[in-house]
């Protein structure tokens, strides 16, 4: 260790190196949270000192990361030495830091350090918070982070006392810990889920047992003499209460053993007063005696030690029959239970204190800020009022002069406009009047044809006449005569197209609509449907047609049931409508 920290103190900023790329500079600050990680459990004062640094390099580079991650263990540190206000203030710093900043990768853990800090100072519903943001944080891919995630939570509820939750999330940390065969992992989860049901309301210590057992296991392929040793600890206590004294009793000799081997100080003085406690119920109480005075000459005692070190013995002294001494332990165990309370009460009042000097500070920021935003929108807003009033005054003049300068293109637009009103009047009126004499032409041809019609319907009535004298059509010369009038009258075949084509100019698609709507229309059919839209009567259309006027009747109800229109409609209107 102290060579690891000799060159990372070579490497720092002004050290006499000279200067160095940013690249180099984030991997010193890496190197300086590698030693602090490497000192945390060991030496207080380096930790800091490292984490101090990191920090300050950190944030002369701007380099959110590795100041969050110097703040978070900065916070541990400072937890492992009771310093509980300036653990939480790193902590919220360390979370200041990474909400600042677009780059999220130190939250998932700084959540979990958030979260054990919350757990050991039994604040279970922060640390549980705490360790769900923490989970948000990892990827899906990381089956470590998520197994030792799930591991977390599964803890912080068996110490609320939750069990059922609890025993959830740790079979989902042992289930992703199985699949990837993490063996290390493994070791823990068993042991708590072992933990988990030892210590419910209602124990199921057969259950607690097999998981003890298993996590044994996971520990001996390992090596992981930690879980071992809890683990034989746990079994001896769990035959101690099921009266299996001689069972519990190797079980607690092998704990001490193991802790004994792996100087395991703390688990090994905990595993003697979990022995002592089976020799006591055993009635060896000479031993118990002999085991715990052995325990105070050799540990040093905190204030934790100390009461489960006279808790011990006054069970002895119970069970031994020597109640004086128990009553008289019995007062310094109060004493010692009163001095632990108000350390407690302490560590919670400078983690209170913290918080409220964290978030008045936060507050005063805020109004700092508020203060500055407001200083500075004061001033925005008088430049904008300065440069509004120069905008004023200078519309006002402009203005003034748009003012006579539109008047003028006002009135030049005005003499244009009614120039240019009476020119499109004119044209207007000219157009009127060619339309008009282009209506009058189309219906005056349109009236020539149907004169020609009706000529052409007399020639043949007269032709019908002539034929009809069959003993005139005899002679040559009455024939001939026929002929005559045929040829010289043959042009008026061709005025059924002339009639259309100067019917369709006055009314365009005429004979198209009747053809899509009724295609099944004679000629003659159509040809009264056209007079009948040149507002004809029917004597008028019976004359031309040379035909009764009920038989123009008959082909008029013809017409409109080819239409399909009902009896009530009128054909006239129906027709004027197209």
């Amino acid at each position: 260790m102290v060579v690891a920290a000799n060159a990372v103190s070579g490497a720092l900023p002004g050290s006499g190196n000279g200067s160095s790329s940013k690249k180099t500079d984030t991997a010193t600050v890496k190197k300086l949270l590698q030693s602090a990680a490497d000192n945390l459990y060991s030496d207080s004062a380096k930790t800091i000192r490292y984490c101090k640094e990191a920090i300050h390099l950190s944030n002369r580079l701007h380099y959110a990361y590795g100041a969050m991650r110097g703040y978070i263990y900065l916070g541990d540190v400072y937890y492992q030495s009771s310093r509980y206000g300036d653990s939480y203030a790193a902590f919220m710093t360390a979370k200041k830091i990474g909400d600042a900043s677009a780059d999220k990768r130190g939250f998932s853990y700084f959540y979990n350090d958030l979260g054990l800090f919350y757990n050991s100072i039994q604040e279970y519903d922060s640390a549980l918070n705490s360790f769900h943001n923490s989970l948000a944080y990892i990827p899906d891919t990381s089956a470590k982070g998520l197994s030792e995630a799930f591991l977390n939570i599964g803890v912080t509820y068996g110490g609320a006392g939750d069990i059922g939750r609890a025993a959830t999330y740790l079979n989902k940390a042992l289930q992703i810990a199985q699949e990837k065969h993490m063996d290390q992992n493994l070791a823990f989860i068993y042991m708590n889920l072992g933990n988990a049901y030892a210590d419910a309301r209602h124990p199921q210590l057969q259950r607690a047992t097999d998981y003890f057992k298993q996590a044994l296991t996971a520990a001996g392929k390992t090596g992981n003499t930690y879980v071992q040793s809890i683990a034989y600890a746990s079994l001896g206590d769990i035959c101690n209460r099921q009266g299996q004294f001689d069972q519990a009793l190797a079980y607690s000799r092998q704990a001490m053993d193991i802790t004994r081997k792996a100087g395991f100080a703390s688990l090994q003085m905990y595993s003697q007063f979990g022995y002592c406690e089976i020799l006591t119920k055993m009635h060896r109480f000479e031993a118990s005696d002999s085991a715990l005075k052995n325990i105070a000459k050799t540990f040093y005692l905190t204030l934790n030690d100390r009461k489960q070190y006279l808790k011990s013995y006054i069970d002895l002294y119970k069970e031994w029959g020597n109640y004086k001494k128990a009553l008289e332990l019995s007062d310094q165990l109060k004493k010692v239970t009163d001095s632990i309370a108000e350390m407690t009460n302490k560590r919670n009042m400078d983690i209170l204190d913290a918080r409220f000097r964290f978030h008045e500070q936060e507050t005063r920021i805020t109004d700092l800020k508020k203060e500055n935003n407001w200083k500075t929108r004061l001033v925005k807003i008088s430049v904008v009022a300065v440069i509004m009033s120069f905008l004023f005054i200078g519309m006002l003049i402009y203005s003034k002069r748009l003012k006579s300068r539109v008047l003028l293109q006002k009135q030049q637009v005005l003499k244009e406009e009614n120039a240019r009103m009476k020119m499109e009047k004119a044209l207007a009126e000219e157009k009127a009047v060619r339309v008009k004499e282009d209506l009058d032409h189309k219906n005056r041809a349109l009236s020539a044809s149907v004169v020609h019609s009706e000529q052409m319907a007399r020639i043949l009535f007269g032709i019908k006449e002539k034929l009809s004298d069959t003993e005139k059509l005899r002679d040559p010369a009455y024939v001939e005569d026929i002929r005559k009038i045929i040829r010289h009258n043959i042009h008026l075949q061709e005025d059924w197209q002339k009639f259309k084509m100067h019917f369709e100019e006055v009314h365009p698609s005429f004979f198209s609509k009747l053809a899509l709507i009724a295609p099944q229309l004679s000629k003659n059919e159509l040809k009264q449907c056209a007079y009948i839209r040149m507002n004809m009567s029917n004597k008028e259309v019976a004359a031309l047609l040379n035909v009764s006027p009920d038989s123009v009747k008959m082909s008029r109800y013809r017409i409109k049931k080819k239409l399909g229109l009902p009896f009530s409609t009128d054909l006239g209107e129906y027709i004027a409508s197209l």
